[in-house]
């Protein structure tokens, strides 16, 4: 819309696209699919590596020029380029780890799913303060990380 423009959600709607994308692809690692990351994989997370270095530029120029929400740019920028490295990790790993594909499907989808609550928390009813861009993450992440352990000792039963 025109003088609605916001470089900040865009550019978290990308790392939305992307999530939902690297979770989908998760999938095909599979060892029974594949036997290694192919071009498409590679792109969506070296896209988002690239996405996630603007925003930690724009964060930090804005942080020094003290620029309100900054700091979400930053935090925002750090986990995607967090997420893209894992991928690239995953890409040399996946055949040798059984859960791998498995664990990277679940956190790249519950990702998604925090994204669109942010979103809806943030854009839908209005709701702008800094806790609220990052409460669904931090909530998310936990459940992530508790699911990732129960998968490691065996607690979820998985289907191959």
């Amino acid at each position: 819309m025109p003088r609605h423009e916001n470089t900040f959600l865009f550019l978290i709607g990308i790392f939305t696209i992307y999530l939902i994308l690297a979770g989908n692809r998760a999938l095909t690692l599979r060892s029974k699919i594949k036997q290694q990351a192919d071009w498409k994989d590679k792109l969506i997370s070296a896209t988002m590596l690239l996405v996630s270095a603007g925003m930690l530029c724009l964060g930090s120029i804005g942080l020094v020029q003290q620029v309100a929400n900054s700091v979400l740019y930053v935090f925002f920028g750090g986990f995607g380029a967090f997420m893209s490295v894992r991928d690239f990790q995953l890409f040399k790993s996946f055949k040798e780890k059984k859960n791998a594909w498995l664990i990277s499907h679940l956190g790249r989808m519950v990702g998604a799913l925090i994204a669109s609550v942010t979103a809806f928390l943030v854009a839908g009813i209005q709701l702008g303060s800094t806790m609220v861009w990052i409460m669904p993450t931090i909530i998310g992440t936990l459940y992530i990380i508790y699911s990732n352990r129960a998968l490691n000792k065996g607690k979820i039963v998985r289907a191959d």
